[in-house]
């Protein structure tokens, strides 16, 4: 707010209204895009309010209206897309050109030099995009950040299911007395209740006495969108309640292993094995999906603690010693091995 003062009062020391009136026409024309957001005019305002308090000490005020251009432009990307928020951007920084009638030629030079340099930006940041994914960079950026900061999913669900892939998983599902512990081959992303974010939750609201826990893999296998995770947890539930489902296996007993950085704490039944990783020197957080062909090869399932923050990436060794470990179907010879 001081900025609007600081105009007004700037205003009234040259006796030069023109500059108060220019600036309250695109005040009121930022507002009307943004009614429904009135924190980003704000803002907006206030970027624009201190260059044009410096610029009016030169005689150079109305230069602060395209000098905000690319911002004001930005801000309107997740509504109007490129071309639309820069037309719209290019008409509000050009209105209040009519109390400043000697400066039109060159503010038009001016205007246009600014919007073709930031469409170039842009055109660039689109490139890269295609270049490695194939979708223009904003494409997949809009969708995101209207989700973050509009709180609207539906853009990114429906972005997600056009560029996700069908895929085949497998979920572990062990009944331990009243428990029923799971282990899906699913991330739990991307963030807030997008994808598979809230799975876990969802599982354990719909069956009693669940235990959700973090299987090896990233970002690759998040679920599409909310609705696969409803869909999840309704299917397992079904699972569960066929008693035809379930298969029976003696338990053997808890066993410790070193496997180079990891250390595993493993449940051994006759059947399976489930194996609760650690890595206390380097962290541990999103083993590679790579390791589930061994899990499901061998039934030797494995929990990624997430107990310590990663701060050395996994290595090509590491990876292969975990494979190895999963690999041996002799418990005890797995025992002798690693302990």
């Amino acid at each position: 707010m001081l900025e609007y003062a600081l105009i007004v009062g700037r205003s009234l020391e040259t006796s030069l209204l023109t500059l108060l009136y220019a600036f309250i026409l695109y005040f009121s024309l930022i507002s009307i895009i943004f009614l429904k957001n009135f924190k980003t005019a704000m803002f907006l305002g206030d970027v624009t309010a201190l260059p044009y308090l410096i610029l009016s000490l030169f005689s150079f005020s109305i230069f602060a209206f395209g000098f905000t251009l690319p911002i004001l432009s930005f801000s309107m990307l997740l509504r109007y897309g490129e071309k639309k928020s820069l037309m719209f951007s290019l008409l509000i920084s050009l209105l209040p050109i009519v109390f400043f009638p000697k400066e039109v030629v060159i503010y038009l030079i001016y205007l246009a030099a600014v919007s073709f340099l930031y469409y170039l930006y842009l055109w660039s940041i689109n490139k890269k995009g295609k270049d490695i994914v194939g979708i223009a960079s904003l494409t997949i950026l809009r969708p995101f950040m209207k989700a973050v900061m509009e709180k609207d999913s539906k853009p990114l669900d429906n972005f997600f299911e056009k560029t996700s892939e069908e895929k085949e998983i497998h979920i572990a599902l062990i009944r331990l007395d009243d428990k029923i512990l799971v282990i899906p081959q699913i991330h739990f992303g991307i963030f807030g209740n997008q994808g598979s974010a809230r799975l876990p939750y969802k599982i354990e609201g719909e069956i009693k006495d669940a235990i959700v826990f973090h299987g090896p893999g990233s970002h690759e296998i998040n679920l599409a969108t909310a609705k696969e995770s409803d869909r999840i947890a309704s299917i397992l539930k079904g699972r569960i309640e066929d008693e035809k489902e379930w298969q029976e296996a003696v338990f053997n007993g808890i066993t410790f292993h070193n496997i180079g950085n990891f250390q595993a704490t493993r449940l051994d039944f006759s059947k399976f094995s489930i194996s609760f990783l650690e890595r206390p020197n380097f962290g541990i957080d999103d083993l590679p999906e790579q390791l589930w062909e061994e899990i499901i090869k061998y039934n030797n399932f494995v929990v990624d603690t997430h107990n310590t923050f990663l701060s050395r990436d996994f290595d090509k060794i590491e990876i292969e010693d975990l494979k190895e470990f999963l690999r041996e179907k002799d418990r005890e010879q797995a025992k002798r091995s690693y302990t």
